[in-house]
């Protein structure tokens, strides 16, 4: 049927024209049916729009209730104190990132996670503040969304800038304000144009803003007939009514005690965050990004300047101490993604948490773990890494023993280690993104798991049985995926599978096209002879020869008076001892001034105070102390192990005691035999002493008495120079002597004043 009104308007084109009825209503029914055919196109069109966009969002449910993800998204953490060269490099990295997405065609969503990170915070100034919320609202125009993630309280001008996304997430912690500092009033105009800078497409209120920006004014909270929240100061009240007559409910916005603090309590129950999550990895899910690495890459340095460091055997102190080193300097040298290669199959429980405490704390470098086996304690700097890969065939967790210093053997976990793994290994996969719970059964074996649906995210996801039978209406369980009764351990496949691993890796080009680093020459850092030399030292058998060596010449230097070398080869000896057990990690400078304050007090009681005995007494207890505690860790054990490394410790420090007794009675008794050091040794040959074979070419014998008491008051000759040590003869003994400071001429007569030790004092007469 045609349209009459086309008809008429054509119609009126040709009426003067001959045959112009004919004319009009045949060119009446070609432009209707031209009309229809072009009508019945449009519709077609939109109804095919309609259905695909209705398949696209039932597509896009139907991934979201599957837990996948499938959208391009990116965290930028944005850590206080802000600076202007903060801003300009997080301003560079997001439009790098833009643009590269929108050149493949794609909108991402942007994370931008606020966060004091340990500083103190309020120290960013106001127009840094402002600044990053320009950055954040207006200057991402090419992302899909732009959100805001609080997960700890913000205090100062940086926390105004959590309100200027799309939307804002917060954790259980998070806070915003209070935002202006004590003692400081903000003028009214800067007031409005930080309110009319937020307060963009009516996503936070306006009222809202302006009382957080004056915290001392009576901020209401007033609900009007559409159930829509809205701030108004107590003073506009009334103006505010004429405008909106409607109002259902009226309270104080701020609770006692809490003005100008927006928790995330309020801001839930005010719909100013969108949802308060416990864990930073829903976002995942909430935003259906399409991996998880979105959330946990921190660098944010533009482009990445990757290095490669081995974590391989037993994690013990020593090796700890060196990769903390390595991490240091590649750190130093501007390196910003560190890949650790793990191949270790557990080690000390200290060390390990050392070893995860530095990697943790390398801040806004990015971390990758790649895992051929990390197992027991391994597990530890694993988690806290920002990523993981798995190798083909790797497995991880399976913490079931540690290893203690003195020997390579594994010991059982103890029920108290057990706690206090499972508790460390959850906090670093909260702080890491990776799954708390899966972390907490690998090294407890009462945990349950089970896979449920969030039913806040609709994403499938591993939890403990206790926490999903908690919270009934938000998780609906699907059934039990680890049994209690054993720790769990995880092979490459099956952490993959649960998004604990990001990627499965059959060899190393296939990590490195994974991190977009293909055909990048990698640096690696490996061990460096000072650690290889420090490791061997810090053996236990190597240090026990130290001490034996070093305890040894010192009796043997106490012997022979004046020669020096045993005093040399003593203190080498020590020095190697404290210096390799300092850099590898047990030593410190108070060892080492312990034992230097034993030497002392030790030297003091042989040739100053002898036989007084308190100082000798106390300068033995000083130096065994010192070496105690340089050989482990800490000062008093305060669980089994350290009691077992203690027990280690005491053992070989006594055995090498021991052995330095028998060897300086060894040496007394045969030193005279030994050719060179019987000419040194003071005492009196055992043969007879015949006075008729002394002569000018032949040695006068010495005694073997080790007594010298009796030579007290006794005079003689200097036969050399005494400067102030030198030879004397008393009688038919000839011995080494101490002028005690004063110089004597050879031929001049002396007397013995004192014996101290081995000592002989001598005055001029």
């Amino acid at each position: 049927m045609l349209s009459p009104s086309p008809s008429r308007r054509v119609g009126s084109i040709g009426e003067d024209r001959p045959g112009s009825a004919r004319f009009k209503s045949g060119l009446g029914i070609r432009v209707g049916q031209w009309n229809g055919l072009v009508s019945r196109l449009l519709i077609s069109t939109w109804i095919g729009i309609a259905l695909a966009w209705s398949s696209a969002l039932a597509q896009e449910d139907k991934a979201a209730a599957k837990g996948e993800a499938g959208n391009p998204g990116r965290r930028f953490l944005v850590a206080e104190p802000i600076t202007t060269q903060t801003l300009q490099d997080l301003s560079a990295v997001v439009r790098d990132y833009l643009n590269t997405e929108s050149a493949a065609g794609r909108r991402p969503t942007l994370i931008f996670e606020i966060a004091s990170r340990g500083t103190p915070p309020g120290q960013t100034s106001l127009g840094t503040a402002r600044d990053l919320i320009r950055l954040i609202s207006r200057q991402t125009a090419q992302a899909r969304f732009r959100v805001v993630y609080v997960a700890e309280p913000l205090t100062g001008y940086a926390a105004l800038a959590a309100l200027a996304g799309d939307e804002l997430v917060m954790g259980p912690a998070g806070a915003i304000g209070p935002v202006v500092p004590p003692g400081e009033i903000l003028p009214p105009d800067e007031k409005e144009s930080l309110a009319s800078l937020l307060a963009r497409d009516g996503v936070i209120d306006r009222g809202l803003i302006l009382g957080l920006l004056s915290p001392e004014e009576d901020l209401r909270r007033v609900i009007t007939a559409d159930g829509v929240s809205h701030f108004v100061f107590a003073r506009d009240l009334e103006a505010f009514r004429q405008t909106h007559p409607d109002i259902r409910e009226q309270t104080t916005a701020w609770p006692p005690g809490g003005k100008g603090v927006l928790t995330a309590e309020l801001a839930a129950d005010w719909r100013v965050s969108k949802r308060t999550i416990d864990d930073p990895r829903q976002l995942q899910a909430l935003y259906r990004l399409d991996n998880q690495l979105a959330l946990n890459d921190p660098s944010q340095l533009g482009k990445l300047n990757p290095v490669w460091i081995d974590v391989r055997g037993m994690i013990t102190t020593m090796s700890a101490d060196s990769l903390r080193r390595r991490i240091l300097q590649a750190r130093q040298a501007g390196h910003n993604l560190f890949l650790f290669e793990f191949d270790s199959n557990g080690g000390m429980i200290t060390a390990a948490d050392t070893l995860a405490d530095t990697i943790a704390q390398l801040g806004e470098a990015r971390t990758v773990a790649y895992v051929h086996e990390a197992v027991n304690v391994a597990t530890l700097p694993v988690f806290a890494c920002d990523e993981i890969v798995m190798r083909t065939g790797a497995r991880l967790g399976d913490i079931r023993s540690h290893q203690t210093r003195r020997n390579g053997s594994g010991t059982d976990l103890s029920d108290a280690e057990i706690n206090l793994l499972a508790d460390r290994l959850e906090t670093l996969a909260k702080q890491n993104g990776h799954n708390p719970a899966i972390a907490r059964a690998m090294v407890d074996p009462g945990i349950t798991l089970v896979q449920a649906k969030d039913n806040d995210t609709g994403a499938v996801v591993i939890l403990e049985e206790s926490a999903a039978q908690a919270q009934p209406q938000r998780y609906a369980v699907q059934g039990p995926w680890h049994k209690a009764g054993d720790v769990l351990g995880l092979s490459a496949e099956e952490a993959v599978a649960v998004n604990l691993a990001s990627a499965k890796a059959e060899n190393d080009e296939t990590l490195l096209t994974h991190l977009g680093l293909s055909g990048q020459a990698v640096p690696r850092q490996s061990p460096t002879w000072v650690d290889s030399l420090v490791t061997f030292l810090t053996t236990p058998f190597m240090s026990a020869v130290l001490l034996f060596v070093g305890l040894f010449m010192l009796v043997v230097e106490l012997k022979l008076p004046g020669v020096g070398i045993p005093a040399i080869t003593s203190l080498l000896a020590f020095l190697l001892f404290f210096w390799s057990h300092y850099l590898g990690g047990t030593a410190t400078g108070l060892e080492i001034i312990l034992f230097v304050v034993g030497l002392l007090c030790l030297l003091m009681e042989l040739f100053i105070f002898p036989g007084v005995a308190v100082f000798g007494a106390t300068g033995l207890v000083l130096m065994l102390l010192s070496i105690i505690m340089a050989s482990h860790t800490f000062i008093w054990p305060s669980d089994t192990a350290e009691y077992r490394e203690l027990r280690d410790t005491l053992t070989s420090v006594v055995g090498t005691m021991a052995a330095v007794a028998i060897g300086a009675v060894l040496f007394v008794k045969y030193v005279h035999r030994i050719p060179v050091l019987n000419k040194l040794v003071l005492g009196r040959d055992p043969e007879p002493f015949d006075p008729e074979l002394v002569g000018p070419d032949k040695p006068i014998p010495v005694i073997s008495d080790p007594s010298l008491l009796t030579l007290v008051g006794q005079v003689g000759r200097a036969t050399t120079p005494l400067r102030p040590l030198g030879k004397a003869r008393f009688g038919d003994i000839l011995i080494d002597v101490d002028a005690d400071g004063r110089y004597i001429e050879p031929g001049q007569a002396i007397e013995v004043v004192e014996v101290r030790g081995f000592k002989v004092i001598v005055r001029p007469v």
